[in-house]
């Protein structure tokens, strides 16, 4: 006699296939789901960001220090006034960074060949900050007048008074902002940012992209050498200045409060004697505009 399958056998079987696929959608839904949520904490969690706390002290003898190069990125840098004979560093600030990596934001400092202190913020490679606000201070002893070298990238540097043989300094992104700029030669690159010195003393060279520039020779017994893509210029100089002007441009404009013998002048080109021509003043611009003003005059920059 045929075996024969009744239709309730058939019934029970497809209520237990239908309940054993509701328990596997079910294990699998909350599976997925607590993942999810473990994943979505755990993302979180490596995504938040952990703050530190900077503050490195270097002291040196600055007898045998001849030469100071500094290299920052995104620190502000303060030149200041030491109350003793040694070089004073100190690097203070916070930064915020991915709790995954290690921090590692420090002040390197050594010397080299005898006469040469070398100062470095160094920041990790492939360190991802999330915000830095570091700064640099070197606490120079007043009778120091030897030579600085900084280089900064989005940093600023700041500064009352130096007095030295030669000052050099090599911007991209960052400002310079001087009460009193005083040496034998002075050398200012600039990507952009600006250099606003109130009172500067020795030959200039200052070459920008789109970087401008603002300073007062009170007495002027130095040559200046200017060059820049898009940056402007304003010089003023004493009313007794003497000087030969070489201006050249593209497309840049020239205004001056010196009137002199010209001898040649032309959209793009202008050449002026003033007084007995002592100093040289050679500027030349792609679009930059220059100004330069008599210190004594209506411009004096003193408002």
């Amino acid at each position: 006699m045929p075996n024969r399958v009744t239709p309730k056998i058939v019934l029970i079987l497809i209520i237990i296939t239908l309940l054993s696929l509701s328990i596997s959608a079910v294990l699998f839904i909350n599976g997925s789901l607590s993942s999810g949520v473990d994943n979505y904490l755990n993302f979180k969690q490596e995504t938040s960001a952990l703050e530190e706390v900077v503050d490195e002290n270097r002291t040196f003898d600055a007898q045998n220090i001849k030469n100071i190069m500094v290299k920052t990125v995104s620190a502000d840098v303060h030149l200041l006034t030491a109350g003793t004979n040694e070089i004073d560093v100190t690097l203070t600030g916070e930064t915020s960074y991915d709790q995954e990596q290690n921090p590692y934001v420090t002040l390197v400092s050594e010397i080299q060949n005898d006469d040469t202190l070398y100062l470095e913020v160094q920041h990790r490679p492939g360190l991802n900050l999330k915000s830095i606000d570091l700064k640099l201070d070197i606490a120079l002893p007043a009778e120091y007048a030897h030579n600085i070298n900084i280089s900064t990238i989005s940093g600023n540097l700041d500064f009352s008074a130096i007095e030295l043989d030669s000052f050099s300094y090599n911007s991209i992104s960052g400002d310079l902002n001087g009460k009193k700029l005083s040496a034998d030669n002075i050398e200012l690159h600039f990507t952009s940012g600006t250099a606003n010195i109130n009172e500067i003393n020795g030959d200039l060279s200052f070459e920008s992209v789109s970087g401008d520039i603002n300073t007062t020779y009170k007495t002027l017994d130095s040559n200046i050498e200017a060059n820049t893509t898009s940056g402007n210029m304003v010089f003023y100089l004493p009313e007794d200045a003497s000087f030969s002007l070489l201006f050249k441009t593209v497309s840049g404009n020239i205004s001056t409060d010196f009137p002199g013998t010209i001898t040649h002048s032309s959209n793009q080109k202008l050449e002026e004697v003033v007084g007995s021509g002592d100093n040289q003043v050679h500027i030349k611009t792609i679009s930059g505009n220059v100004q330069i003003y008599d210190v004594n005059g209506e411009n004096d920059g003193t408002d």
